[in-house]
C-alpha cells in the first residue's frame, strides 16, 4: 500500500473512482489523476461531473451547458450542446437530458451498460419533470401541457393530454401536487395531479355549518 500524500490548494467536491482515479475541481477546472501512474489530466470549464460504470464513462456539464461523455482513456465520445437539465437513473447506467435545439426543445437519452445516444422526442415546448422509475426501466416527463412517457426496453415513447378525454377540456396536468409525478414499481401506472376549475364544484347555497365525522372513509 503507497503511503504517498498529496495536496491539492483551492481543490474542492474530490472523489475517488475506485482506486485507480482521483477527480477534484479547482475552480472551473476538472482534475482526474491517475493514481497509480501518477499522473493528471485537466478538462476545461467543468461546473459538475459524473463517473459511471466504474469509471468506464465520465459525464461532464461545462460552464457553456455543454454535456460532454468520455471513456475510461479520457476522450471525448459524445456531445450535446445547451443542454438545460439531465437526471441520471437509480442504477445510474442511463441518463435523460433536455437541451434548446434550433427549432426549439429535445429529450434525449443515454444508455451506457451499452452505448447509445437516442433522441426520445422532439418539441416547441420545453420539457420538465423527468422523473425515473425505481428500477430505472422507463421515465415519465411533462412539457406543460402533455404527460410523456418513455419505456428503455423497446424505446417506446407515448403522451398524454386530460384535456382530450370527453368532458375534461378545462382540466389540466400539473407538475406540483402532492407526488409530483411518479411511475409504480412494474412501469404499468403512471400518477400525476391535476388541476380542476372551481366550476366544477359549485358553492351550496346555503350558509349552514356541515360537520363532517374524521373517522369517516375517504371519499376519494
Amino acid at each position: 500500500v503507497s503511503q504517498s500524500r498529496y495536496a491539492y490548494p483551492k481543490g474542492r467536491d474530490g472523489y475517488f473512482e475506485g482506486e485507480r482515479i482521483f477527480a477534484y475541481l479547482n475552480g472551473d477546472d476538472l482534475t482526474l489523476v491517475d493514481l497509480p501512474k501518477v499522473r493528471t489530466k485537466v478538462v476545461k470549464d467543468v461546473k459538475q461531473f459524473e463517473f459511471l460504470k466504474r469509471g468506464k464513462y465520465l459525464i461532464t456539464l461545462h460552464q457553456d451547458n455543454t454535456l460532454q461523455v468520455r471513456n475510461a482513456q479520457g476522450e471525448v465520445i459524445d456531445s450535446i450542446a445547451k443542454v438545460t437539465d439531465y437526471q441520471l437513473s437509480p442504477q445510474r447506467n442511463a441518463l435523460v437530458y433536455h437541451c434548446i435545439t434550433t427549432n426549439g426543445y429535445a429529450v434525449g437519452c443515454l444508455e451506457f451498460d451499452r452505448y447509445k445516444h437516442t433522441i426520445v422526442t422532439t418539441g416547441q415546448f420545453a420539457f420538465e419533470g423527468f422523473t425515473w422509475q425505481l428500477k430505472g426501466q422507463s421515465v415519465v416527463f411533462f412539457n406543460g401541457v402533455e404527460l410523456f412517457y418513455y419505456r428503455m426496453a423497446d424505446r417506446w415513447l407515448s403522451h398524454f393530454d386530460v384535456a382530450s378525454l370527453k368532458g375534461y377540456d378545462d382540466v389540466a396536468i400539473v407538475k406540483s401536487g402532492l407526488t409530483g409525478f411518479r411511475i409504480s414499481n412494474d412501469g404499468t401506472k403512471v400518477f400525476f395531479s391535476v388541476a380542476v376549475p372551481n366550476s366544477r364544484f359549485p358553492r351550496k347555497a346555503s350558509e349552514m355549518v356541515e360537520i363532517w365525522n374524521g373517522n369517516d372513509a375517504c371519499l376519494y
